[in-house]
């Protein structure tokens, strides 16, 4: 038999095993709870970190593939350009050339599809086009900024950015090349809507914009339902935030039109 003085020490030692057990078990549980949330932390992150790699891939992939095609205008540009230097080296008369180049816009068209370029040259002050249009005789060439930055860049391809047609009314850009053996420009109007990329994968929510040089917007796909002039408003605030350097962290975001966390992603063409 044991004493109540032995059973209370029994008791008090049963008590204080029960007491570390408990602890113990209570330090692993936090133990596992911290290394958990630690590991879904470092999950998070490397996901995060790889949705930045891969949206800077595809916008630089998107990039490449814009500039694919305004270097397919430039060409034709350089090639027209070309061959008017030669036929004016050779004095060839001015039917002649012009014969010639309602030949070769046909043949831009074909390349570039009907509708997509409005071809055309100024010669002597004469517009030489694809598509005559009324009024081209009163058009004052001189004034506009197509024609101003062609002969200023003397010889190399220009692209403007977008503006509003004066015979049309619409939203076009223009890219020009000064002849290098005279005054001579060539140049094609193209209408932003045929400026898209036919490899653009999409997935639901995602926006696509393509900017001038001064941020007016391009070309876009996007499921955003605003006005065009909600939307420019839109990508200026991006605009701003990715030239002060904002939204270069993985972890970054923004708030979209419909109160969506979104990841934004930018890049810069060559020529702006």
């Amino acid at each position: 038999m044991f004493s109540s003085e032995e059973r209370s020490i029994d008791l008090k030692k049963r008590n204080t095993g029960v007491s570390l057990h408990l602890v113990l078990s209570i330090t692993l549980l936090l133990f596992i709870s911290a290394l958990m949330g630690f590991t879904i932390h470092l999950v998070r992150t490397k996901l995060l970190q790889n949705t930045q790699q891969l949206g800077m891939a595809l916008v630089k992939s998107y990039a490449l593939e814009e500039e694919s095609q305004i270097n397919s205008f430039r060409s034709a540009l350089e090639m027209g350009a070309l061959y008017v230097d030669v036929l004016q080296s050779t004095n060839s008369s001015p039917e002649t050339i012009q014969e010639w180049l309602i030949k070769y816009f046909d043949k831009v068209t074909d390349t570039f599809g009907p509708g997509s370029v409005d071809s055309y040259a100024v010669i002597d002050g004469k517009i030489i086009a694809a598509n005559p249009w009324e009024g081209d005789a009163t058009y004052d060439i001189y004034s506009t900024e197509w024609y101003q930055k062609a002969l200023a860049a003397d010889g190399q391809v220009i692209f403007t950015d977008v503006y509003t047609d004066a015979i049309y009314g619409r939203p076009v850009i223009t890219a020009a090349q000064k002849c290098r053996g005279s005054d001579t420009v060539m140049a094609f109007d193209i209408l932003p809507e045929n400026i898209q990329l036919d490899s653009m994968s999409q997935e639901k929510g995602d926006s696509f914009f393509l900017c001038d040089s001064m941020g007016r917007i391009i070309y876009k796909q996007t499921d955003l339902e605003a006005s065009d002039q909600t939307l420019q408003q839109y990508l200026n605030g991006l605009i701003e935030q990715f030239e002060a350097g904002a939204l270069g962290s993985y972890d970054d975001h923004i708030i979209d039109l419909d109160g969506n966390q979104r990841a934004a992603y930018f890049t810069r063409m060559d020529n702006g």
